[in-house]
Order: structure tokens, then sequence, then C-alpha cells
């Protein structure tokens, strides 16, 4: 499971608002979820099928299903901890690597095969995999920003305390003269 820590810990109304942002931004792409009591909830997505489906989904077609949950293991930080499945990206990546052993099982040279093998799992699964991982990740960090943040706006860089200029009514060297 991967995670976002958080800066405070969670009341419960907060948890809630969190993952009620995560189920709605997930419910915009079509997925259904389920709430596992309180601090968790399931998301299946839909198939992308017709493929066209899929540009609908955005860069979240790849993910199959998923766990959120928000808890703080064994005393630690309290974190957002979220889990992706790609068992369809997967599985269509096993059948295309099978036929492509079928077919190429009969050429001259063996290395072209498992060179293109690779190419195919980091082309079609890496590259997805990772994309799909990252615009996750920014769903669960926009969904507890506002949520956590106690500020509605961002602090201003320059800070100033006390005024900015220091008169003296004499001059130091006139009081050492004293």
């Amino acid at each position: 499971m991967k995670a976002l820590t958080l800066r405070i810990e969670p009341s419960v109304r907060q948890t809630e608002a969190i993952l009620s942002r995560v189920e709605q931004e997930l419910a915009k792409h079509g997925a259904r979820v389920t709430r596992q009591g309180v601090g968790a909830l399931r998301f299946r997505m839909p198939a992308p099928w017709p493929p066209w489906r899929a540009l609908r989904l955005g860069r979240l077609w790849m993910i199959s299903a998923g766990r959120v949950k928000i808890a703080a293991g064994a005393g630690g930080p309290w974190q957002v901890l979220y889990e992706l499945d790609f068992s369809v990206l997967r599985t269509v990546l096993i059948v295309v690597s099978l036929v492509l052993v079928v077919i190429g099982w009969s050429w001259p040279s063996r290395t072209l095969l498992y060179l293109m093998l690779l190419g195919i799992w980091l082309l079609l699964y890496g590259g997805p995999h990772f994309f799909a991982s990252r615009r996750f990740q920014r769903v669960i960090s926009e969904s507890m920003r506002d949520v956590v943040e106690r500020r509605r706006t961002p602090r201003s860089s320059q800070r100033v305390t006390g005024p900015t200029e220091i008169t003296l009514e004499r001059p130091i060297e006139e009081e050492r003269k004293e």
C-alpha cells in the first residue's frame, strides 16, 4: 500500500470529508464505490470496453479496482493509504505476450523475441501503471489538502512581525562619550 502522510490527526468529520471527495472524484470516472466502515472505501472501475469509453475515464482507465483507507498504523503518523489493482491490464498483456511467444518461437533470433516482450511490458504496462498511479495520487492529495489545511488562503512568503526601520534618538557613539 502506498501512503500520503497527513499533517494532523484528522477528526471523524475530516476523515469523512476526505473520503467523500475521493468518492466524488471516482464517481466522475464511473467507478462503483462502497464504504467499508469509518475511514475506508473500496472501488471498482468500469471496464474500458468499448475502447471509446476509455477516453471518458481519463488516465484512470488502466486501474481495475482499489482501496483507500485513513489510518495511523502502530502509533505512527496518520496517513491516507491506498492500493491500486491493475489486473485487467495485466491479463491483457499476458495474453498479448503469449500470442507473441507463439508467433516468435520460430524466429531465428530469440533475443529479438525477448526484447520485444520486454518492450511490450515496459511500454504497455510500466508507462500506464506509472501515469495512472501518479494521477490517483494527485486525486488523493487534492482531496485531503483542503480538508486538513485550516487556512483558506496560503501564507504569504513575506512575514513582517515588527517595525521595518529602527531609529535611534541619539547615535550610539554619543552615548559612549558620556
